[in-house]
């Protein structure tokens, strides 16, 4: 048990870097909906990032929301029952500070 505990650990550092969160940025028609599950079900925010299409030039709100990697599935599959059409990217996020992370270090 140990050992499957130390080699997982190992694999997430070689993966992940060793951060444990994700940044995501999702664009939906059901921005409403998925705000809603945000923040009643993940007891999370997010920001609103207002944005153009390029190709279509329709505007758009962009969500910007930061969750622990935990989340992330849960965060998954509810989109694909909101909206299977949402657009969304998923980037590691190393360091997060702000409330709900990790407060900011107070310099000497």
């Amino acid at each position: 048990m140990i050992t499957i505990y130390v080699a997982t650990k190992v694999v997430d550092l070689v993966l992940d870097g060793g951060g444990t969160n994700k940044a995501l940025f999702v664009l939906s028609k059901k921005h409403d909906l998925i705000c809603t599950l945000v923040i009643e079900k993940l007891d999370r925010s997010g920001t609103y990032i207002h944005s153009t299409g390029m190709y279509s030039r329709e505007n758009k709100e962009m969500m910007f929301i930061v969750l622990d990697r935990n989340e992330l599935p849960i965060f998954q599959d509810a989109i694909k029952e909101i909206d299977p059409q949402a657009f969304m990217v998923v980037v590691n996020a190393h360091e997060i500070y702000g409330e709900g992370f990790k407060p900011f270090i107070e310099k000497k």
